[in-house]
This record gives C-alpha cells, sequence and structure tokens, in this order.
C-alpha cells in the first residue's frame, strides 16, 4: 500500500510540475526534453544500481510496490518507483530551470554553457583520488564525494552565473523537504557503516550531495542540450536515449532474476551499460547511417524518434559505433565467461544484419524485418538469463510472448512510414501488405503475444497478459480509420507514452514468477 501511494504521489508531482510550466507559460521542444530525461535516468539509475548492490542504502521490500530482485546485502533491489523518481526529478529540473531562466536576472557578459576542459580533468582527478585516498571514508560517502567532484568540473562554467546557483540552492531545498518526508516513513533506509553519521533532520549529508551531482550533471547537460544544433546533437540523437530504458532494463532484470549475478560481480555495471547505451548507439546509429535518403523524407526524424543525419556526419558515426558499439561488444566476448559475453557481439551483428548493405540489409525485406527487429529486443533479455547455470524451460512461454510484442511494435511503427519508404524504393511488411492489413498483422501479433502467456502454467505471467491486450486496444483506432497512416501516427504516439508503465508491469510480473 505504501508503495501504491508513493506512485501516486509522483504521478501527482509530475502533472503539477507540468501544468506548472503551462501556466507560466515555460516551453521546452519535446525533442529535446526527453533525450534529456532519457539521459538523466539512465545515469543515476547506474549510480543507484551501485548503492543497492553495495548496501549504502536500501528500500525495505514491504515498502515497494514491485521491486526488481537485487544482489545488495539487504536482500533488496531496486524499487518500481525509482525510475519514476528519477524522472519526475529530471523534469522538475528541466521546469525549474526554465522558470530561474525567465524570472532570474544575470549579467549578459558571463558565459554560462560550454565545456572548460581543465577544470573536468580536475575533476576527473580529484574523484580518482578520492576513490583511491586510504583512510576510513565510508563507502557511500566516498563514492558520493567522487561523484560530486566530477560533476564540478563538468559544469564548472554554468556556476559562473547566478542561475546556476538559485537553481542549485533550490533544488536541494525541495530534496531536504522531500527526502525527509520519505525517510521518516522508512522509504529510504542507509545503514550507519555506510555513511558519515551526519544528518539534515532525517537526510544524510550524502543525500545532499547525490542532489548536488544530479542538478550540477543536469544543468550542464540543459546548457549543452540548448547551444547543440549541430553534429554533436545529431549524433547523440541517433542512439534514441528515448529507448535506453527498453534495452537496460530487460537485461538487468533477467540477470537479477537468476541469482546468479555475483558470479560475474562488478562487471555487471559496465556490461549494464553498454546494453542500455552502446547498444542504442549501433543499433540505432548503423540504421541511420545507411536511411539518409528514407530518414530525409521522413517527417517524424530529427527528434526523439531518429536524427536526421547529413553528409558530414557519416565519418564521426562511423567511428562511434567501432567505440561505443562493436570494440566494447569484442571485449565482452574475450574477458567474459562464454554464456554471457558473446551476446553483444551477437547483438552487433544482429544490428548490422538488418541495417547495413554490406550485410543482408533485412530492413529491406518484407517480414524477415519484423522478425529481426524483435530479435533486437531479446537479446538484451537472453544475455540476461545467460547469467543461470541452466536454462528454465518455464522461461519459454514469456520468451515467445516479448518476441511476438515486438514484431507488432515493429509493424506499428512501420505502418507510419510508409509513405516514405515506398518513395525511397524501401520495402517493408507495411508497405507489401499494406496499412490496413498491416493494422490486421499487428493486432493478430499482439493476441499471439497474449495467448503465449495465458498458456503458461504460472498466474503471474498469466496475469501479465493484460499487457499485450492493452496494446492491441491501441492498435484499433488503424483498422477502422479512413486514413490508417495518419492514425498509427497517433497510434505510435500512445505506444510511446504506454511503453514505460506497460514495460514496467510486464518486467515486475515476469521477473517475480522468474525467480
Amino acid at each position: 500500500m505504501h508503495g501504491f501511494f508513493y506512485l501516486v504521489t509522483i504521478a501527482v508531482s509530475a502533472l503539477g510540475t507540468h501544468a506548472l510550466a503551462r501556466r507560466l507559460h515555460l516551453s521546452m521542444p519535446m525533442r529535446h526534453a526527453y533525450p534529456f530525461i532519457a539521459l538523466m535516468v539512465t545515469l543515476f539509475l547506474l549510480v543507484d544500481m551501485a548503492g543497492i548492490a553495495g548496501g549504502w542504502f536500501y528500500t525495505p521490500r514491504a515498502l515497494s510496490s514491485a521491486m526488481f530482485p537485487g544482489v545488495g546485502p539487504y536482500d533488496t533491489g531496486l524499487p518500481l518507483e525509482e525510475p519514476l523518481l528519477l524522472a519526475f526529478l529530471a523534469q522538475f529540473l528541466l521546469v525549474l530551470s526554465a522558470v530561474v531562466n525567465k524570472y532570474v536576472k544575470s549579467p549578459s557578459r558571463r558565459r554560462i554553457a560550454g565545456l572548460n576542459h581543465r577544470t573536468l580533468l580536475f575533476g576527473l582527478a580529484a574523484a580518482a583520488v578520492i576513490i583511491a585516498a586510504p583512510g576510513a571514508i565510508p563507502p557511500y560517502t566516498r563514492s558520493m564525494l567522487a561523484l560530486a567532484a566530477a560533476a564540478s568540473g563538468l559544469a564548472f562554467n554554468y556556476f559562473r552565473d547566478r542561475r546556476g546557483w538559485v537553481t542549485l540552492t533550490v533544488f536541494l531545498l525541495f530534496t531536504l523537504v522531500f527526502d525527509n518526508a520519505l525517510c521518516s516513513v522508512g522509504y529510504f533506509a542507509y545503514p550507519e557503516s555506510t555513511n558519515l553519521h551526519l544528518y539534515v533532520l532525517n537526510v544524510p549529508i550524502e543525500d545532499l550531495i547525490y542532489a548536488y551531482s544530479f542538478c550540477t550533471i543536469a544543468l550542464f547537460a540543459l546548457s549543452a542540450i540548448a547551444a547543440s544544433k549541430d553534429q554533436a546533437w545529431r549524433l547523440f540523437l541517433s542512439s534514441r536515449p528515448l529507448a535506453w530504458t527498453n534495452t537496460l532494463l530487460p537485461f538487468l532484470g533477467a540477470a537479477l532474476a537468476t541469482g546468479s549475478v555475483e558470479a560475474i560481480g562488478p562487471s555487471i555495471i559496465p556490461l549494464a551499460l553498454w546494453w542500455g547505451v552502446g547498444y542504442n548507439f549501433f543499433l540505432y546509429g548503423i540504421n541511420d547511417l545507411y536511411d539518409t535518403s528514407t530518414d530525409a523524407l521522413n517527417p517524424r526524424k530529427g527528434g526523439v524518434e531518429g536524427a536526421r543525419l547529413m553528409r558530414n556526419d557519416a565519418r564521426p558515426m562511423q567511428w562511434l559505433l567501432l567505440g561505443i558499439g562493436l570494440v566494447p561488444a569484442l571485449a565482452a566476448a574475450l574477458v567474459l565467461p562464454a554464456a554471457i559475453g558473446w551476446f553483444p557481439l551477437i547483438a552487433v551483428g544482429s544490428a548490422a544484419i538488418y541495417s547495413a548493405p554490406w550485410m543482408l540489409r533485412t530492413r529491406s525485406i518484407p517480414i524477415v524485418d519484423s522478425l529481426t527487429s524483435a530479435t533486437h529486443f531479446l537479446l538484451p533479455v537472453a544475455s540476461g538469463l545467460a547469467f543461470a547455470t541452466t536454462f528454465n524451460g518455464s522461461w519459454l512461454p514469456t520468451l515467445l510472448a516479448f518476441f511476438l510484442w515486438n514484431m507488432a511494435n515493429h509493424i506499428l511503427g512501420a505502418i507510419q512510414d510508409i509513405s516514405a519508404d515506398r518513395r525511397s524504393g524501401i520495402a517493408t511488411t507495411a508497405t507489401w501488405i499494406g496499412a490496413r492489413a498491416a493494422g490486421f498483422a499487428s493486432l493478430a501479433l499482439y493476441g499471439a503475444a497474449a495467448l503465449a502467456l495465458v498458456m503458461s502454467g504460472d498466474l503471474l505471467v498469466r496475469i501479465a497478459a493484460i499487457l499485450p491486450f492493452v496494446s492491441a486496444l491501441n492498435v484499433y483506432p488503424i483498422l477502422v480509420s479512413r486514413n490508417p497512416v495518419r492514425d498509427a501516427r497517433s497510434a505510435w504516439h500512445r505506444f510511446l507514452m504506454l511503453n514505460v508503465p506497460l514495460g514496467a508491469g510486464a518486467a515486475m510480473l515476469l521477473i517475480q514468477s522468474w525467480q
């Protein structure tokens, strides 16, 4: 019950923040806001995972509505509410920064954006010294001080402007109120052996350092985004930041559900980071690299749904694909146990098969395009399950349903691109059978996914069948529309909004059944 009220509180707070932004006529383009929120959620989910694994803090199971299985010393994992809380904090900072920029005046001669390389190097060096320095500094304190040092070096230029200090002060005051309320009901617990025992009411000083780092990194990201209208921003958007959690959380959930993550230890963190960020850079980057002709004709490109790359972006993108995608995948294959380490390399190969003309380019082969796309999202789950010492047959209905669900998603997304794909001469399942027939195919696949879950012997898996059914309802307007391509666009927007809550609900139900 506590977890339910906490979820409601986050939702009400997010709606209230959105209403405030509208009332004050504040706006930031969604193509900027969504990547910013995705970036902050991903970065600090990794910090929270490290904190739970290290026993710096935890949430009692009884106070969470649902929880990813964890490997920490207190038999707790990542609460379902945590990604939603981080998303709300990023949204709040987005609005707060806009309010401060609108109402707080600052000398125009001061430079507030840009990266100071000397202060960044100093901050990173200070962070390394803090981590490596001998002494009796507790682990939570040491880690937060190192994070704050690196964040300070990154955002040094921003704090030469008074608006940065005003934003930071308000955010820290908000953190004090919010965290004290949560700590008073026991939602956050802090073992005394991991911190300095310095509290502001109920909140340890380390939490304020955490909030300082979050705010500092966010302010730098916002200033960089606002100033980025060129190549760096296009390359960043090519990774689809909104989709990072679609591969990160399934991998982590599956890995933690096996109960065997201890076999690999701290390596789970860089591996999770690759599945969340590096894999998406390769998966979508190689697609954008070889789809420049059709993307130029596609009105939905150039924002959170994909970059519209220019000719001079090709070489930097190739280096990104190599350095962020392929090289870490090769390293994983060489360093990690075979059952775990080969999956990143297989995923890179699958992405190349889908997009690259020097491979099969299944992106242009009807039916095969949807099969390959579904494989892209099944691989992170399979990689997480590879932590198990033996394969459990009860996983099969869930894996089949997940595969069918992703096929349906791909066909739904392809319907809205029919016009651009046909003008570019690209054949897809949707261009081959037509918009309305593709809608029926998507509906049938959602139904098949629900059926696969219903036929499982596990109650929680059968309950999860509700989720593809909700996705199927989203397709219905396409089937009865006079303009199915136009309504497919609306359905895709609804899918993007439903993706996070449906995915979180499915993950909680399925992980609990897998344990």
